[in-house]
């Protein structure tokens, strides 16, 4: 399981399993003035002695299932040297196995590696649709957009089923300016994700909404949104797509939801300002602060790899040219 480490006050590392974890443990409260009771202490330090190796791994027995089995990956997923050196040990026997290249591309913590780990995998599997899948995502981060459509077109002509490769295909159409055919990827993939009742529709939604919003289409965009309420289900790690929605709707001013933002998480919070851009750039006419908010998500070089950071520089130079016009005028 992945761990996070933190340093309690009487300096000693303890290592605190993720929370739904079946070893998972917890420190006692401490009392008024602050001082951990000598049983609290006694239940840290006989919690860090039962750590075993296996716990201290970085990766979960989601990602390993992922991995050794040749799955679609989803979620953030732990690169691991010591798990990369030990299929690289198997591979000098095996190299002609599809699932160790698979499980290598994703631990191996290189962009340009894991592409040619699916590479290889691929010459093994050629017609492997979650391979094409997870090798398209990779091209994308690296700009690749066309390469990246070739891989997932591929995908969903093999599995159709799957809502996250109709997804993925949108975003590559997207992000090669190809609008139309982007909302056409999103609609698949809200039939794929209401036929196994997967309640991420938020999700495919807000993506339509940009692109209906790209092309001019205000009233198919504002009609897109009508399909997510408050009440809309959705899964815990898609909310933020719910909540831009709710302001993109006027259900939350703006002020609100940038109160929900957690500036701890770099990644959701580039995407989120990106959507406040949009909010003020295509709901209220305003291209100086959306500019402003464009400026404050590219100062995030951290979260460069996320959707809401490419956006970002795709849109600021047409914007702040724009803004720049305004001032003339």
């Amino acid at each position: 399981m992945s761990l996070l480490v933190e340093k309690n006050f009487f300096g000693e590392l303890t290592r605190k399993r993720e929370k739904n974890s079946p070893n998972a443990f917890c420190t006692r409260r401490v009392d008024a003035n602050n001082m951990m009771t000598h049983h609290a202490k006694q239940q840290i330090i006989e919690a860090v002695s039962r750590i075993t190796k296996e716990d201290l791994a970085m990766i979960s027995e989601e990602q390993r299932k992922i991995m050794y089995n040749g799955l679609a990956t989803k979620g953030r997923l732990a690169a691991d040297p010591e798990e990369c050196a030990k299929i690289d040990k198997q591979l000098e026997t095996d190299p002609k196995n599809y699932y160790l290249w698979c499980a290598r591309a994703i631990v191996c913590g290189d962009i340009e590696q894991a592409i040619e780990n699916y590479s290889q995998a691929l010459s093994i599997r050629p017609f492997s649709p979650h391979t094409l899948y997870n090798r398209g995502r990779k091209l994308m981060g690296q700009g690749r957009f066309s390469q990246a459509l070739s891989d997932f077109a591929l995908a969903t002509a093999l599995d159709q089923e799957d809502g996250w490769k109709w997804h993925f295909q949108g975003v590559a159409l997207y992000f090669l300016d190809r609008y139309e055919d982007a909302v056409e990827s999103f609609q698949r993939a809200i039939q794929a994700h209401n036929h196994i009742n997967d309640p991420v529709v938020p999700f495919e939604v807000e993506w339509m909404w940009n692109c209906y919003m790209k092309l001019g289409r205000g009233e198919e965009a504002a009609g897109c949104l009508e399909q997510v309420t408050a009440e809309t289900p959705c899964v815990d790690s898609e909310k933020t797509y719910k909540t831009r929605i709710l302001m993109y709707k006027g259900d939350m001013t703006a002020e609100d939801f940038l109160n929900t933002i957690d500036p701890e998480d770099v990644l959701e919070t580039a995407n989120q300002l990106y959507g406040v851009a949009n909010f003020y750039y295509y709901l209220k006419g305003d291209t100086r602060t959306s500019v402003e908010y464009l400026h404050k998500v590219i100062a995030l070089t951290e979260a460069k790899l996320c959707w809401g950071y490419k956006m970002a520089l795709r849109d600021l130079p047409g914007r702040a040219e724009e803004t720049c016009a305004e001032s003339h005028s």
